[in-house]
């Protein structure tokens, strides 16, 4: 699984995790420590497979959020 983080200043941030026996209509949770976030920063966040899939339209998530100023 590949995550890619960029923000509205243009700063990109990639990592990746594998996961292991993820088959078809299964549930799994991935979590990733560390992101270099910065109060009242917007970000868009994707996150997709980075292997080959029969519904490849299915393969990825992406939305906006802003991190709050406040902490």
């Amino acid at each position: 699984v590949r995550l890619s983080l960029i923000s509205n200043n243009g700063e990109l941030f990639e990592t990746e995790q594998e996961v292991a026996g993820l088959e078809a209509a299964t549930l799994t949770a991935i979590t990733f420590t560390d992101l270099p976030l910065t109060p009242g920063t917007i970000y868009e966040i994707t996150v997709s497979l980075t292997r080959d899939d029969d519904e490849e339209e299915n393969d990825s998530i992406q939305f906006r959020f802003i991190v709050n100023p406040d902490g």
